[in-house]
């Protein structure tokens, strides 16, 4: 019974550790208060400049610069902008607040900040990368033909 009272009692508090951890990571930087770069952060893929048809999948990335904690803020003229946090570096954009945002700024451009926390907590904000959405939309299905090695030679 006493060994089952400590487990209990473990579990709560590294539920309770993860809780509040989690929550810190959630503040957003304050752009006056951030060092600002000049030029665009380092991602894989790189997306910056590319024209978005406004069904597309939302285009998930990787921060590849330094950090502790990365903040991105995706925005347009119109529409809710997008919040993500991540302390890995990996930016998985939510689908539906995708959607409704590329709907709702069709022809628009599509800027994409990107923050950085290092390892002192203070914010690095780099230059926003710029996508142009599309006016219209991708066709939906992909055809495609597989061409036997055969027929790629010749003599």
């Amino acid at each position: 019974m006493k060994l089952r009272k400590s487990f209990t009692t473990l579990w709560c508090v590294c539920l309770a550790v993860l809780i509040i951890g989690a929550g810190c990571s959630q503040q957003k930087p304050d752009p006056q208060d951030c060092n600002t770069v000049e030029r665009q952060a380092i991602t894989e893929p790189n997306y910056a400049q590319a024209t978005l048809p406004p069904n597309i999948a939302p285009i998930n990335f990787v921060v590849r610069e330094k950090g502790s904690a990365y903040y991105v803020h995706i925005r347009s003229q119109a529409g809710k902008p997008i919040d993500i946090f991540s302390r890995s570096g990996t930016i998985d954009i939510p689908i539906k607040a995708w959607r409704n945002l590329l709907k709702a700024n069709l022809n628009q451009v599509l800027y994409t900040d990107v923050y950085v926390q290092d390892d002192r907590g203070s914010w690095t904000r780099f230059a926003a990368m710029e996508n142009r959405i599309a006016p219209e939309p991708i066709d939906p299905y992909v055809a495609y033909r597989i061409i036997p090695p055969l027929f790629m030679y010749y003599d």
